[in-house]
């Protein structure tokens, strides 16, 4: 499917461990607007140091191009191809020799990118041959130059180090009224690390000088006035995060949005779910107890749902003491409308017309004032079905003019069992949204033109309990809808491990087979005679772990081979690739 390019999102790590050099961290724009407007941190598990890193690569591979390039030039008397070899082959070799590697162009308003059919071409995996021969692109076939990463951005005078132009870039997320913020899935270290690390010590972004003399200038120390960095995600997600900044694993250098208070909130705040000392649960039909008398004011009986069985051990014995939620629960009317296709407008409030994302709930609630001081301040995302704008400087598009905006919806998955219960983590519906300008604040859906990507924090297969089936089914129906109407651009899903994993070692997570079980379920909400129902929507494979063992097939190369090999059996039409440090991804 041919469009123009809507996000533009650079890979600093897509592993999930064990390397702590390589998890999960992106860098996140519109595509029309230049990374020093403001970007968002899409997970938090890489940041500076893996982009310093990635720079460190730049210059080298940049050295040794050019090193190569000036010990074989071009030799006007060279012979005739053997007879053995075709023309085009030499050429091939010797065009990335005698030539400087093109560049990326920029976007600019005169300039127009549209992408083929094929996944590779929307990142910098198709290396010249010099550049895969000199073993820089990795195993991925990764072109990591200045460049191929940044292409047309200008780094100030003063900043032409790697670790300087890596702390200028990021000094674009602590700015108030900037398109600059974390967003965060859930609050493992795989996803948090960077984030936890960099607070406190992330720059000011340049400002002109209040003062001559440079020895009063100090652009690297945060001034008191420099609004925190927003950290968007759920209100369980945050408040798990605030245990880090309570001043124990880290210093107390977070802070809640007003009107929010941590010590009144709770984590109850699903609809879906019923949140007890043990984790999430699933609710049944209310009950009544024998003990309840002819009354029949019963007590409700719930279902702890885990994925692996019943609990042993230590907590086995733990008393299952049950705290009623102050919400109504859906998640019964999901269960009983599983495997079935909507043919009028759902609970939920979607038609199924696809003129408008959320027809009865049009409000988008708008970003949280920041506070000023140092650190970053807790976000809440609203609960579903209301969507979260996102902080953004008004910024345009460069083509039509139009006013951007970008937002998110958030849905609860389950990424598998603890001792607690289920553990909670979000999957993000990232939109952005190209509005007509009218002059009024008010904002008309059904004249905005978007495109969204579906972002999964780790989840465990649909397959393992009730639990999870509910919520993943919840959000491949909201992927189903986008699909039909053309605004689903990609998905990122995690695949931490290969199909001969065992099932009671996936902590929830998915391996290849469980990848295909969850987009089957999703071609299931869609209209009937689409063959292939999915055909052409991109896939992006993140969270791979590394073995630490001697394996003769690369790991990622693996599940890409056992992914395709899934996908001509079932025929859903997508595609498949396995991200990598350095990518440089256009939507």
């Amino acid at each position: 499917m041919s469009h123009e390019p809507a996000f533009e999102i650079v890979c600093l790590g897509a592993g999930g461990g064990p390397l702590e050099g390589d998890v999960l961290g992106y860098m996140c724009k519109p595509y029309a607007s230049r990374w020093d407007q403001g970007w968002i941190g899409l997970e938090g598990g890489c940041g500076i140091g893996a982009l310093t890193a990635l720079l460190h690569q730049a210059i080298l591979t940049k050295a040794l191009r050019q090193l190569h390039q000036a010990s074989f030039p071009v030799n006007p008397t060279a012979s005739a191809a053997p007879s053995n070899e075709t023309v085009t082959e030499r050429q091939e070799e010797e065009q990335p020799i005698q030539q400087e590697l093109p560049l990326p162009t920029p976007p600019t308003s005169a300039h127009v990118v549209t992408h083929s059919s094929d996944i590779r071409d929307t990142a910098n995996v198709r290396p010249p041959a010099m550049v895969r021969n000199l073993g820089t692109a990795g195993p991925e076939g990764v072109h990591v130059e200045e460049e191929t990463l940044f292409p047309g951005l200008s780094w100030p005078d003063d900043y032409q180090t790697p670790v300087l132009k890596a702390a200028w870039l990021f000094s674009h997320l602590t700015v108030k009224n900037l398109f600059s913020s974390y967003l965060i899935t859930h609050a493992h270290f795989d996803h948090t690390l960077s984030l936890v690390l960099a607070t406190g010590s992330l720059p000011n972004p340049l400002t002109p000088p209040a003062t001559d003399n440079p020895a009063e200038i100090n652009r690297t120390c945060p001034s008191v006035q420099s609004a925190r960095r927003p950290v968007y995600a759920s209100l369980g997600t945050l408040e798990k995060l605030d245990k880090v900044y309570q001043g124990d694993v880290w210093p107390e250098l977070g802070c809640w949005s007003d009107p929010f208070r941590s010590d009144k909130r709770k984590s109850s705040m699903r609809g879906e779910l019923q949140m007890t000392e043990t984790g999430l649960v699933l609710p049944q039909s209310p009950q009544v107890s024998a003990e309840s008398g002819s009354s029949g004011a019963g007590a409700i009986k719930w279902a702890s749902v885990t994925p692996f069985g019943p609990r042993s051990g230590l907590h086995a014995d733990v008393p299952k003491i049950r705290r009623k939620s102050s919400l109504l629960s859906s998640l019964n009317e999901v269960v009983k409308s599983k495997g079935k296709h909507r043919t009028q407008q759902s609970a939920e409030g979607h038609p199924d017309n696809n003129e408008t994302f959320h027809s009865k709930t049009p409000y988008i609630q708008p970003a949280y004032e920041l506070k000023p001081g140092v650190g970053v301040q807790y976000c809440p995302t609203p609960t579903y079905p209301q969507m979260q704008r996102l902080p953004l400087r008004s910024a345009s598009c460069g083509i039509t003019g139009n006013d951007l905006e970008m937002s998110v919806l958030e849905l609860p998955i389950s990424h598998g069992s603890t001792t607690q219960g289920n553990y909670e983590a979000s999957a993000f519906f990232l939109r952005m949204a190209e509005i007509p300008r009218t002059g009024s604040h008010i904002r008309s859906q059904s004249t905005s033109k978007f495109a969204e990507i579906l972002f999964f924090g780790d989840l465990e297969s649909s397959y393992t309990g009730d639990v999870a089936k509910a919520l993943n089914t919840k959000v491949w129906k909201e992927a189903a809808q986008g699909w039909a109407r053309g605004t689903l651009r990609a998905i990122f899903i995690e695949c931490s491990y290969v199909r001969s994993r065992p099932k009671h070692l996936m902590f929830g997570h998915l391996a290849p087979p469980c990848v295909m079980e969850e987009l089957k379920i999703m071609a299931s909400y869609l209209p009937k005679g689409n063959t292939p129902p999915l055909e052409g929507l991109s896939i992006y494979i993140q969270h791979v772990k590394e073995p630490l063992v001697p394996d003769l097939e690369p790991i990622k190369q693996k599940i890409t081979r056992e992914l395709e090999e899934l996908e001509a059996q079932y025929k859903l039409g997508v595609q498949f690739m396995c991200l990598a440090r350095g990518m440089r991804i256009t939507i």
